[in-house]
């Protein structure tokens, strides 16, 4: 099995991908090789080549095979290794999900609110203005006689 970092962290090749996987998981030094090539080729694949999840991808599995603790009488030795690992995974996914996320406008212009309001294949809202005033008040009023 190989192990390369080149130092040059990209999404454009999968060379680059490669690095950008290692840098987020602070794999980068030779004297500590932590995932193999072929093993961040595979997380990448699984993950539709996005580094952040291959990454967290490849941090869970570190948590799993350092999860094993040793103890010697009253000294334990491990355990903070899984822990740093899943941590790290978990703040890699929200990256992922929040790089992902793109905001939605229902309506720019009075004709886009009208195209939108007109579209029988739309999502019903879950929620309405006005939906938690008293019943009778008028939207956008105050009712004070509860």
């Amino acid at each position: 099995m190989s192990w390369t970092y080149t130092s040059a962290p990209s999404t454009s090749s999968s060379a680059g991908r490669r690095d950008a996987v290692r840098w987020l998981m602070n794999d980068r030094f030779t004297s500590r090789q932590l995932v193999q090539d072929a093993l961040i080729s595979f997380s990448l694949s699984q993950e539709g080549n996005n580094i952040y999840r291959a990454a967290a991808l490849n941090c869970d599995a570190l948590a799993d095979s350092e999860a094993v603790t040793a103890r010697v009488g009253d000294f334990t030795l491990g355990g903070e290794k899984p822990k740093n690992y899943r941590e790290l995974a978990r703040t890699l996914r929200r990256i992922s999900a929040e790089r992902g996320a793109k905001p939605f406008i229902a309506a720019n212009s009075s004709m886009e609110k009208s195209l939108f309001a007109i579209d029988t294949d739309r999502v019903i809202p879950a929620f309405t203005r006005g939906m938690m005033t008293k019943p009778g008040t008028i939207v956008g009023t105050t009712s004070t006689g509860f």
